[in-house]
C-alpha cells in the first residue's frame, strides 16, 4: 500500500516537472532559434505551466484519499462482512433463546390452566 502512494506521488511529480518546466524550456528554445513565432512560444509555455499548477493541485488534492480509498475499500469490506456475520449469529442466538423462552412460558401456561382447572373443580 505505502508503495502505491509512494508510487503516485513520484509519477505525479515527474509529469508536474516535465509539463511544468520542459514544455516551456523547449518552446523557448525553438522560441529563440525562431522556429516557432514569439507568441505562440509565449502561450505554449503559459498554457504548459497553467496546466502543470493544475495537475500539481488537483494531483496532490486526491493524493490525501480519493485513489486510495479503493485500495482500502476490499479491506473495510472484509471488516464489515465479518461484523455482520457475527452480528447475524449473535442474533440467531438470541432468537433460539427466545424460543426456549417461548416453550418454557407456554408449559407454565399450560400448568396454570391445569391448576385453575383442579382448583375450580375442588
Amino acid at each position: 500500500m505505502r508503495a502505491t502512494r509512494i508510487a503516485y506521488l513520484i509519477v505525479l511529480m515527474v509529469s508536474v516537472v516535465a509539463i511544468g518546466l520542459g514544455v516551456p524550456y523547449f518552446s523557448l528554445r525553438a522560441m529563440a532559434e525562431h522556429v516557432i513565432s514569439e507568441w505562440m512560444g509565449l502561450a505554449i509555455a503559459i498554457v504548459a505551466l497553467l496546466v502543470a499548477g493544475t495537475l500539481g493541485f488537483f494531483g496532490f488534492v486526491f493524493f490525501k484519499g480519493e485513489p486510495f480509498a479503493v485500495a482500502h475499500a476490499s479491506s473495510r469490506e472484509r471488516e464489515l462482512e465479518l461484523k455482520i456475520k457475527s452480528y447475524r449469529a449473535r442474533q440467531r442466538a438470541l432468537l433460539e433463546e427466545m424460543d426456549e423462552v417461548v416453550k418454557i412460558l407456554r408449559d407454565i401456561r399450560d400448568l396454570l390452566r391445569q391448576a385453575e382447572g383442579e382448583i375450580h373443580e375442588g
